[in-house]
């Protein structure tokens, strides 16, 4: 039988029993190991841990180094493989990681942690409060939970990291690997003022919200975003050189495109634009530093509150125009008046035009443009067109109002005015209507009203 041992001072205490998934071990005995004492564990074939109190379980704890629900390695080499801890875990020492173990409680990282081979998963949230290292041919997938990243030291990923929980990150993370934010995984990166980076590849699926106050968060090698990235007012997403996004970009902060310095002279970057953009938070304005390509796919989002409060994109270097934008109708009482002008776009200069200009049901709208400049005009206001077929009007009839056929005293219906119309609209009956003028005569009682 294979024996795993606790190594206390240098003397190896046996452990024992042997469970269906391999060996299943007991810390047993208060004072077997006691509290600053350095000692090794190697879990493998499927090994468990778990603690054992007795009847004095705060007693225990002191010798021990075990807290309720919770497994505290103060070792300076704890090496996992092919294991799962159950257990809340604290380690304040150093832990290593060589693929197959499984974390399902709250991990703290008050030491160091080494991801070395393999794949390891979190499934119960933690906080890396200290030196994480995920090397070259390591996974570490973040399944579920809620995680922090804030260690002063470092927190390092030259293999992949693979998030799908919700990480809050308020430091940087160097290396040269992946990190990989699929959905539903969720990152808040921000602090109240400062500077973070993320050095791997930063491919995000999922999203991606920069929060705080006056924060930047710099993505230094490739990255793409084909879920949604949202910054928030006075905060900064940098990236280095270009940035396609085929998801959603969205707030009211500013996206920073740092110039190629690949040449004697500096190449601005740019963000292509595959996806949808929504400036603002309802409404709003969002920057973007540098310049600024929309294609073909591309879609903006407008959204219009009133003649001084609607979304405005500011591009600080050149915009290059295709694709749709869409008028939205943010507060449902609001109806510009025809030639109203939204100028939702500024840039340095402007090229090419929009393909789609969707208006909202309320109103139509139209572009215009300028060599710095796009923006909406306010149209003939539109409602939801009607069948002619489905209107019956009931005129009065001799005796007066609501003596007609149908018994009615006015109908209201609603018709869709492509243009002013210029001639009268006429009505079965005989009774016909120019706008701007009232009914006279027999038809004095009737209404006819064009919103």
């Amino acid at each position: 039988m294979q024996q795993t041992e606790i190594l206390v001072g240098g003397v190896s205490t046996s452990l024992s029993s042997v469970g269906a998934n391999g060996f299943y071990y007991d810390f047993l005995g208060p004072n077997e190991v006691s509290t600053g004492q350095s000692y090794q564990i190697n879990l493998v074939k499927g090994a468990q841990v778990v603690a054992s109190y007795f009847d004095d379980a705060s007693f225990q704890n002191s010798f021990r180094d075990f807290n309720i629900g919770e497994l505290t390695n103060n070792s300076n080499k704890l090496n996992l493989a092919n294991t799962t801890i159950s257990l809340n875990l604290r380690n304040n020492g150093t832990i290593n990681l060589d693929g197959g173990t499984i974390f399902t409680g709250f991990v703290t990282n008050n030491g160091t942690i080494n991801a070395n081979n393999g794949s390891t998963e979190f499934r119960g949230g933690g906080d890396f409060n200290n030196v994480t290292e995920i090397n070259n041919g390591a996974t570490v997938n973040l399944t579920a939970g809620t995680y922090s990243i804030n260690n002063p030291e470092v927190f390092s990923v030259n293999g992949v990291l693979n998030n799908m929980a919700t990480v809050n990150l308020s430091s940087s993370i160097s290396g040269n690997g992946m990190i990989n934010n699929n959905a539903p995984g969720v990152i808040n990166a921000g602090r109240t003022g400062g500077l973070d980076s993320i050095n791997p590849l930063f491919m995000n699926s999922g999203t991606l919200n920069i929060v705080g106050t006056r924060y930047t968060l710099n993505l230094n090698n490739s990255a793409s975003n084909e879920g949604t990235v949202n910054v928030f007012e006075t905060n900064f997403l940098s990236v280095a050189s270009g940035y396609t996004n085929n998801g959603i970009l969205k707030g009211k902060g500013t996206i920073s495109l740092r110039p190629n310095q690949a040449g004697q002279i500096p190449v601005p970057g740019v963000l292509v634009n595959n996806g949808r953009i929504q400036p603002g938070a309802s409404p709003g304005t969002l920057t973007i530093q540098g310049d600024l390509m929309l294609t073909a796919a591309s879609t903006l989002d407008v959204e219009l509150e009133s003649l001084s409060s609607y979304d405005v994109l500011n591009v600080m270097g050149n915009a290059t125009l295709a694709g749709a934008v869409n008028a939205i109708q943010f507060a449902p009482s609001f109806v510009p008046n025809v030639g109203d002008t939204f100028t939702f776009l500024n840039a340095s200069t402007v090229n090419g035009t929009f393909a789609t200009v969707n208006s909202p049901s309320a109103f139509g709208v139209t572009s215009s443009y300028g060599a710095n400049f796009a923006a909406l005009v306010a149209s003939v206001t539109q409602v939801p067109q009607v069948d002619p077929g489905v209107l019956v009007f009931n005129p009065p009839g001799p005796g007066g109002a609501g003596t007609g056929p149908g018994g009615q005293t006015s109908v209201t219906f609603n018709a869709l005015l492509e243009s002013a119309p210029t001639a009268a609209i006429g009505l079965d009956g005989g009774l016909e209507l120019y706008l701007g003028e009232p009914l006279t005569g027999e038809n004095r009682d009737a209404r006819l009203l064009c919103r």
